[in-house]
């Protein structure tokens, strides 16, 4: 079986993109990370506490949990993928210059796209946070509203039910001569 020097070339490069596009997709749940967490910039958490619909005060539980989940999921995405294309680039065979190539494109990637993403991530970020939170205030406002005036009608009740029974007290007390 002779290999060609011109498919080595051709699977070297696939490779390096397969390298870069696993970083993408990284840098993609890096984006949603920030917008779960709001773990904005300095400039970008100042625009967001001026929006008074957003809560920025609470934070979600379980923190470290979820950050730990995303990575699983990204893996478990990943590792088939991964298999999936060796199989196709090279009939399977792990070689030493394929898992090189696959991470001179995550370093490709890292000296030159990010830079770029990372400035875009911020802004993305703070527009899914706002859009977000702007939709749950409109579904919110209208819950909360109801519900005020369903507490308040129950106090209301209560108190009056509460001066009723303190005047058939005194009533009974009349009656009996106590």
């Amino acid at each position: 079986m002779e290999i060609s020097i011109i498919s080595q070339l051709k699977t070297l490069g696939y490779s390096v993109i397969f390298g870069a596009y696993v970083s993408l997709l990284y840098e993609l749940i890096r984006i949603l990370r920030v917008t779960i967490y709001k773990e904005l910039d300095g400039k970008n958490k100042a625009r967001l506490k001026r929006i008074r619909f957003l809560n920025t005060e609470k934070k979600p539980k379980g923190k470290r949990l979820i950050k730990e989940l995303l990575d699983i999921g990204f893996f478990i995405y990943v590792t088939p993928l991964f298999a999936v294309f060796l199989h196709t680039v090279n009939n399977g065979i792990i070689r030493g210059y394929i898992l090189i190539a696959v991470t001179l494109g995550h370093l490709i990637y890292i000296l030159s796209v990010k830079r770029i993403t990372s400035k875009l991530i911020m802004p993305v970020s703070f527009a899914i946070i706002v859009a977000f939170g702007f939709i749950a205030f409109v579904i919110k406002a209208p819950i909360k509203w109801v519900i005020k005036r369903i507490k308040a009608k129950r106090v209301k009740r209560r108190k009056a039910k509460e001066k009723k029974e303190r005047e058939n007290k005194g009533k009974v007390l009349l009656l009996y001569g106590k």
